[in-house]
């Protein structure tokens, strides 16, 4: 539950996930809201004008890539926007009520623009995973009404917002500590930033013992400045790290041949 707020920008976010400019200065009360959904969590109200604050946009950014784990945003939009924007999956719930009025000019956004699609490029790369921007997927089209929400003319990626999304994997040199129960297939992992967190998670799991066939890894992933990231296992269609339910993660992969949320 989201309360929002009025509130003059502050840079605690921002040093907790290692981005200097505070693009990223909500996104650790995404993860704070997304591992305790019952609890009220202070959100700014949006922007005004509305493209004034890119920090305001950056959680749907994370949420989309890392904790959906899509590995084509702009697929899973679009099929999501076609199904009417179920909201069931808490992630999807959240997404909803980050953005309010303004989630038709964001899907509009991730949809037309292919900075999002070359961002989760990069990430795939990082992690060694097919690209999913060179895949195919059933792409229904946005009404005509959502995608004259995003003019192309204004630039690809005019607030920066896919750039931003890379934090999660733009550095090797994090501390981590795992503590793991091979029986269970569960193990805790700890890291002591954000910056780079996604890939120290898929680094350290590709060191663990392989799982019985059949069977999957659970990984719990805590981040020491912002709290519990979720409890993360790997798709063995996309190869991506996601949490929740893998019919949802299909929802924005290209390796998926549909979509059915319920």
């Amino acid at each position: 539950m989201l309360r929002r707020l009025r509130l003059p920008p502050f840079e605690a976010g921002a040093a907790a996930t290692g981005d200097d400019e505070a693009w990223n200065r909500w996104v650790p009360s995404m993860w704070r809201a997304l591992s305790a959904p019952t609890n009220a969590h202070v959100w700014p109200a949006p922007p005004d004008p509305i493209e004034s604050d890119p920090a305001w946009w950056a959680p749907a950014t994370h949420l989309l890539l890392y904790a959906l784990g899509w590995d084509r945003p702009d697929l899973g939009l679009r099929r999501w926007w076609a199904a009417g924007r179920p909201t069931t999956d808490p992630r999807l719930a959240l997404l909803s009520e980050m953005l309010g009025e303004q989630v038709g000019a964001f899907t509009a956004w991730a949809t037309q623009s292919p900075a999002l699609r070359s961002t989760s490029a990069t990430i795939a790369t990082a992690l060694g995973t097919s690209r999913a921007d060179e895949a195919g997927g059933d792409a229904p089209r946005l009404p005509v009404e959502v995608a004259d929400l995003y003019r192309p003319d204004s630039g690809t990626d005019p607030m920066h917002l896919a750039t931003h999304a890379l934090v999660g994997v733009d550095d090797e040199s994090l501390r981590t500590e795992v503590s793991f129960a091979p029986p269970t297939l569960t193990s805790v992992i700890v890291v002591d930033r954000y910056q780079g967190w996604y890939r120290a998670l898929d680094k350290v799991a590709q060191q663990l013992p392989a799982a019985p066939a059949g069977r999957s890894w659970h990984h719990e992933v805590f981040c020491l400045p912002i709290g519990r990231l979720g409890t993360f296992r790997q798709s063995r269609t996309s190869g991506r790290w996601f949490i929740g339910p893998h019919r949802v993660h299909q929802a924005g992969s290209a390796h998926a041949p549909g979509w059915a949320l319920e």
